[in-house]
């Protein structure tokens, strides 16, 4: 790879890019500030293609009114079908003490909860999480290292850990 790829966007705090495949069309999740109900806002958008060329216009699946927020303090986003419905992964940086990644859910993929304590479930000591699925089962990986490691982590060296994901 070399250079520039083609440019889909250009905003100053957009990043952590996950693409899944939805219904046949690709979505394009990810983080960054934006207007929400006249408040700039922590969120997570999508943006949807057929083709992984041609993007729509953003869509708000997530926005966190803890406070207004110029710059996202949300990060590493991951979207995941499982049963009824939909999981949204994110890590939230407002939960540094916690080193928490928060997780919501949603029967459709277009809109997750907001407001205070809006999700469904908190994984501690997960930073920057990954999903994966192998056959029937789910699995997440996690970077970790001294300033997101919880106790018992590995002393003085940064890792990459995997355990098996469980939705209940």
């Amino acid at each position: 790879w070399k250079g520039l790829g083609e440019v889909v966007f250009a905003r100053r705090d957009a990043r952590d890019v996950c693409i899944v495949e939805v219904d046949g069309e690709y979505r394009m999740i990810y983080c960054q500030s934006e207007i929400v109900d006249g408040v700039p806002r922590s969120a997570i958008l999508a943006r949807r293609s057929a083709d992984l060329s041609v993007w729509s216009a953003p869509e708000v699946l997530h926005a966190d009114t803890a406070r207004p927020a110029e710059h996202s303090y949300l990060e590493s986003p991951y979207l995941v079908p499982e049963g009824d419905g939909w999981y949204l992964f994110c890590r939230h940086r407002l939960l540094d003490d916690r080193r928490a990644t928060t997780v919501y859910w949603a029967e459709t993929p277009e809109r997750f909860p907001s407001g205070e304590r809006a999700w469904c479930a908190q994984i501690p000591d997960c930073h920057a999480p990954e999903i994966v699925r192998s056959g029937d089962h789910w699995y997440i990986a996690r970077v970790s290292g001294p300033p997101h490691a919880g106790p018992g982590g590995l002393a003085d060296e940064g890792w990459v850990d995997v355990a098996r994901l469980t939705f209940d």
